[in-house]
């Protein structure tokens, strides 16, 4: 697009925008103007030509430009004149000064007069960015001299050179500062110039609230251009964020998104992700527990915005970029401002589509199963150690008691010796030269693919700027029956009745449709290595429950005379026959008006409404064991297991279904001053208050029963319980459930606000900001010391760089030192202030024959809002012509009146409660550094960010009263949030483990009096599982149209608990176990025991005496180990992320169709692996065996802009 701002570039002085002109060519020389055709009335006195040059643009409309260092030289003006001819004036003035004027379209230039001498020849030519797109009001300046110009409305400039050698430079606000050494001579020439983005000098910060420029604002936040989205190419918002934000952490949130926390986590038990604003507007998120209960299946907030949307985003991180946000802003902002339509004649049209294709899953990673060999190996040493947890016997009451195939033919042959050991071994052999992995990945895995095609216009119409856009994105996933499908539409509108009003409008839609397999990746790991999915004939294989015992199913019921005859279970079967479908669409609604009450001073009002719905369905045929299973289950049974009646429920499949829906609105009036006074004075403030609603409901239909498909759709029953004979036993005992019934849960916040925030500069270097806001809302106590929150901000700054005895220093374009002290909020939304019941309407009570109800929240009477003051420290820089720069910040928040959980005498009720009573203490350094440069048709950038953090919890009245608090990374006062606490290991004695306190007394293992002792003395802290160091790096190259860069990112200082072996004594009580692959670093693959394994405690054999120990000795390796000093290592890494190439195709290829303004192509490669990692097995600290991890993928994409 064609830019359409000034910079002064250390060159210039600049009063008002440059619109755009119309000239009869391109190359048109400068005429001077005589006829103004406008008057002005002025009455000035001893005033700077700043003033003079303001005053004439507010009669006349005319915008000025002239050099700094001439502006600085003129002398004061006094003037009175009334309806003098604008001419003339301007004449009179510079005139007298030795100055003189010309005017091209709307723009004054101002020069000194020319001197007689002669030499001067002519250089022509255009100037355009890395889009090829023309660049407007560029400064074309001759150094050492007052000969300056601008381009045209079309980039093309003239100017008039020396005949000697000269420098020319090109500058242009946001992008880096070009030159030309034109040599010496006569003759006229011609030079074109290619600008490129500056990545320092971004030239505002949005707050959300306001826009202020980069040299006045006093906090910390960081500013991500479109520019920087549009080069990754990423699929959502998230991802493209991901790296780009010193001190800005992200995780998987377990469901293929991303969340992110901002400078360490400030709360336990509030939110702890960033506020997400959008065009102004706090925006409904999934993360957010305002919004989210545990069965909502809405897109996050990043999730429903198309990253093509996004004209630019400002993290906000300390008090006072963040507190005008309130008591939602103690974990940062993301302020995203969106795309808008073109302030010009034209309409602009650009469309693009991509493809990524992915790899599927590593089958061995996902179950952390060893194989099926090793697996046998370990339960015969398990048998002939006799190291079995409970014995296992074939009654009914072991239904619920799960086994593995293998198992039962050890039992068959080792205990209850109905089978031979060798058809024992036989079987188990032929077991054991099974592997189900490869019909894992054939059957239950896919290919990851997503397509995305997006479009969008804008246009300008007199006084109405427009924008819309449209995207369509298709998933394909990594399990079977996984496809997701989003629309996302969105609408811009302005509209300029005259300089005074201004209405705007935004209209934003997202429509989801997820459909997936009930199966999930969890359930691979619940069938053992052995167990095939198909037969070698192509048919269904039978594969053993980890919900009911297989074999007391298949041994002891005769199923004749049930519905479903056929008990067989088969994963592949299920993962066919079970679907869920989640459909939501979610809408957000933004307007505003704006009143240009006089210069510099506007009245704002603006209101938003977001609403969202969902209904999720999971449907089961009863070709599912799930449907056999249920109807089955109902079916009244006698003594002899034999079916004596019909089933409670019907033959057919299964359909249950959710619905729940978000609305809020926002109402918002404010008044603001952006305006500079005098020469020296710059005033920002804006003064305001909004109310806000806050509304979620969700609620479970009953389940369908025997849904059949209709000419008319399905139809179905409820399962008749209130008829079902209470007394009867089924093949799982007596039902204790009754009708079912609907369900429903709400969840109504309300906030009222009021808010003040105000900035001043002098003379561009020494600046000062305050804030204010108070919040109220319905969750809090009705005592008002408690019910307002108060938060504010102070903050300072110098431009040291404007100093007279610093500024236009050839090596320091930029040092500026900011600092600012304020108090952020975080809103108490997981308790209340006022005890709440909540009533079980599932099922009525079999002795009352009411719905029960029980206690859910016993109240805090005292319930207030957290706070956390924030101190920061910061400093930025840019040096050698902006080639390097960066930024350093210090920070210290010390949140307190945090929510924590307090143990309670049991006379109130219960044993513990949540209050206001923690505190927390985040202190850490940011440090920002990016550098550019060119040679000729070659340029090459890139930016390293390093942050740390050191997060402790200060207070928490909590007795950690055993081992298990610090087991289970509990907060403990004095250490981070998530310390990790372990025993350490003092070796084998006796054929046994110890463990020694910290005066080095060795305990064993078995010794119970241990797990009562003091934490304090047994318990070796080993660090933290949240890195304190984050580093993440982008490196660019570009040749000309042609570009490549790379993201990295890495994380040190952090530990890990190592996958391990589950030490499993195969106890048959609830679920099965299976035995995971590290079994391999303490047995090999011959069943023999290693003596000595590294980092793991060797397999019991015998104590020192020759004795077998015994399997309630064994039962304590498992519990443990998981907490040993030996299995903690560090969780360094450093990960390669993504690879991004990008090709702008010559505009020569269809210099004939001028309809067409680029067309680019790119390509990327992402999550391209580990370069390196500290862990002992080459682990991703993060995705761990027995986790999801993303695989490489590569995408291919064109976009085209008309």
């Amino acid at each position: 697009m064609k830019k359409t701002y000034f910079s002064t570039m250390g060159m210039a002085l600049i009063l008002g925008a440059l619109p755009c002109w119309a000239s009869s060519s391109p190359l048109e020389e400068v005429v001077q103007q005589r006829v103004l055709k406008a008057t002005v009335t002025l009455k000035l006195d001893k005033v700077g030509v700043k003033v003079f040059f303001s005053e004439m643009k507010r009669q006349t409309g005319l915008d000025f430009v002239c050099s700094s260092e001439l502006a600085r030289h003129l002398s004061p003006i006094t003037l009175h004149v009334s309806g003098a001819d604008a001419a003339q004036v301007l004449d009179q003035v510079l005139g007298s000064r030795g100055c003189q004027w010309s005017r091209k379209g709307n723009i004054i230039m101002v020069t000194r007069k020319e001197s007689k001498v002669q030499g001067y020849r002519l250089l022509k030519g255009y100037v355009k960015d890395e889009e090829g797109e023309a660049v407007i009001g560029a400064f074309v300046k001759v150094e050492g001299t007052d000969i300056q110009t601008v381009t045209d409305a079309d980039g093309y400039y003239q100017i008039k050179v020396p005949a000697s050698q000269s420098k020319v430079t090109y500058g242009y606000l946001g992008m880096d500062t070009a030159s030309y050494m034109l040599a010496s001579g006569s003759s006229n020439a011609t030079h074109h110039v290619k600008m490129t983005s500056s990545n320092e000098l971004k030239d505002v910060m949005v707050t959300g609230y306001q826009t202020i420029s980069r040299e006045r604002a006093t906090g910390s936040y960081t500013i991500i251009s479109k520019e920087d989205l549009e080069k990754r190419h990423s699929a959502s918002l998230a991802d493209a964020l991901d790296g780009l934000v010193t001190g800005m952490q992200s995780e998987d949130d377990g469901r293929g998104g991303r969340k992110f926390t901002i400078r360490g986590t400030s709360t336990m038990n509030a939110n702890k992700t960033p506020l997400v604003v959008v065009d102004g507007f706090p925006i409904m998120d999934n993360n957010d527990v305002d919004y989210k209960l545990s069965s909502n299946p809405n897109l996050t907030a990043l999730e429903r915005i198309n990253p093509d949307d996004v004209e630019s985003i400002t993290v906000l991180k300390d008090a006072a970029a963040a507190s005008i946000w309130g008591a939602r802003s103690a974990n940062g902002v993301i302020v995203i401002t969106t795309k808008k339509g073109k302030k010009k004649n034209t309409v602009e049209v650009e469309a693009g589509t991509q493809f990524t294709i992915g790899s599927k899953q590593n089958v061995q990673h996902l179950t952390n199963l060893a194989s099926s060999r090793e697996t046998i190996n370990y339960q015969k040493w398990v048998f002939n150690n006799d190291f079995l947890g409970d014995e296992y016997t074939q009654v009914i009451d072991n239904l619920n008691n799960c086994v593995s195939p293998s198992e039962v033919l050890l039992y068959q042959g080792l205990r209850w010796n109905t089978m031979s050991q060798a058809d024992m071994n036989a079987r188990l052999e032929a077991l054991a030269q099974l592997d189900n992995r490869k019909q894992i990945k054939k059957y239950l895995l896919q290919t990851p693919v997503t397509s995305k095609t997006h479009a969008s216009i804008s246009a300008n119409m007199g006084g109405w700027d427009t924008r819309a856009s449209l995207q369509y994105e298709h998933e394909e996933g990594d399990f079977i029956g996984r496809h997701d499908n989003t629309w996302r539409a969105d609408w811009q509108n302005s509209y300029r009745f005259n300089k005074m009003f201004s209405f705007n409008l935004g209209l934003n839609l997202v429509s989801n449709n997820r459909h997936s397999s009930q199966i999930s990746y969890s359930d691979l790991s619940s069938i053992a290595p052995y167990e095939m999915l198909l037969n070698e004939d192509g048919s269904y294989a039978t594969n053993w429950s980890a919900d009911w015992n297989s074999d007391v199913l298949n041994t002891l019921y005769d199923w004749s005379g049930f519905s479903y005859r056929n008990m067989r279970y088969n994963l592949l079967e299920e993962a066919r026959n079970r679907r869920n479908r989640i459909s939501n669409t979610q809408m957000r609604t933004q307007m505003g008006l704006q009143v240009n009450l006089m210069e510099g001073l506007q009245f704002n009002s603006k209101f938003q409404y977001e609403t969202s719905r969902y209904t999720s369905t999971s449907t089961s045929s009863e070709a599912s064991f799930y449907v056999r299973n249920r109807v089955n289950y109902y079916t009244p049974v006698d003594e002899n297991l034999l079916a004596t009646g019909a089933s409670a429920l019907p033959m057919g499949a299964i359909v249950s279904e959710g619905k729940g829906k978000n609305h809020s609105a926002l109402f918002r009036n404010d008044i603001s001053l952006d305006r500079v006074f005098g020469e020296k004075h710059a005033v920002s403030a804006v003064l305001g208050n909004e109310i806000s609603n806050y509304y979620y409901t969700a609620w479970t239909l009953p389940t369908l029963y025997g849904v059949t498909a209709t000419s008319s759709g399905t139809q179905g029953q409820l399962g008749s319980f209130d008829t079902y004979d209470q007394s009867t036993g089924t093949i799982g005992g007596v039902p204790s459930e009754g009708r079912e019934h609907l369900t429903d849960t709400w969840n109504h916040n309300r906030y009222v606000s009021f808010y003040g925030n105000a900035s001043y500069m002098y003379d561009e270097r020494y600046g000062v900001s305050v804030s204010a806001r108070s919040d109220a809302s319905n969750m809090v106590t009705s005592e008002a010391r408690y019910r307002w929150s108060p938060l504010w901000s102070v903050g300072g700054m110098w431009n040291i760089y404007n100093e007279k005895w610093l500024k236009d220093h050839p090596l320091i374009n930029r040092l500026t030192l900011r600092l600012t002290y304020g108090q952020n909020g975080n809103a108490p939304t997981s308790s209340s202030a006022r005890t709440t019941i909540s009533t079980e309407s599932g099922y009525i009570d079999e002795f009352t024959g009411l719905y029960p109800g029980s206690i859910s929240d016993y109240g805090n009477p005292t319930l207030r809002w957290e706070k956390t003051a924030i101190t920061n420290v910061g400093l930025d820089f840019a040096l050698f012509g902006n080639h390097l720069y960066g930024s350093v910040d210090y920070y210290h928040k010390k949140s307190t009146d945090v929510l924590g959980t307090v143990n309670m005498a049991s006379v109130n009720g219960t044993s513990y409660g949540t209050f206001n009573n923690a505190a927390i203490r985040n202190e850490g350094i940011e440090v920002s550094l990016g550098a550019q440069g060119s040679m000729g048709d070659f340029s090459f950038g890139g930016n390293i960010n390093w942050a740390y953090n050191k997060n402790e919890v200060t207070k928490l009245y909590i007795e950690a009263s055993d081992v298990s608090s610090f087991m289970n990374n509990s907060y403990i006062p004095g250490y981070p949030m998530l310390s990790v606490f372990t025993f350490k290991y003092g070796g084998m004695e006796n054929g046994m483990p110890t463990i020694l306190d910290t005066d080095g007394n060795s305990y064993p293992i078995s010794d119970m009096s241990v797990y009562y002792m003091a934490p304090e003395k047994l318990m070796h802290y080993q660090g933290t599982l949240v890195a304190p160091h984050t580093v993440s790096m982008n490196l660019s190259v570009s040749w000309k149209d042609l570009s490549v860069s790379a993201f990295l990112n890495g994380r040190f200082g952090g530990k890990m608990r190592m996958p391990f072996f589950n030490y499993t004594t195969l106890d048959i009580s609830g679920m099965r176990t299976n035995v995971t692959q590290q079994v391999s670093d303490v047995m090999d693959q011959d069943g023999h025991v290693i003596s000595n394994p590294s980092h793991m405690l060797p397999l019991p054999t015998v104590d020192a005496e020759g004795n077998a120990l015994g399997k309630y000795d064994y039962m304590y390796w498992s519990f443990y180990f998981n907490n040993m000093d030996i299995n903690i290592e560090k969780a360094d890494y450093i990960y390669l992320s993504e690879i991004d190439l990008n090709y702008s195709l010559p505009k020569s290829l269809f210099s004939g169709k001028k309809w067409i303004r680029s067309i680019d192509v790119f390509g990327k490669l992402e999550n391209v692996g580990l370069i390196w990692t500290a862990n002992s097995k080459h682990y991703h600290p993060q995705y761990l065996p027995g986790s999801w991890e993303p695989q490489l993928t590569f995408t291919l994409g064109a976009n085209v802009k008309f």
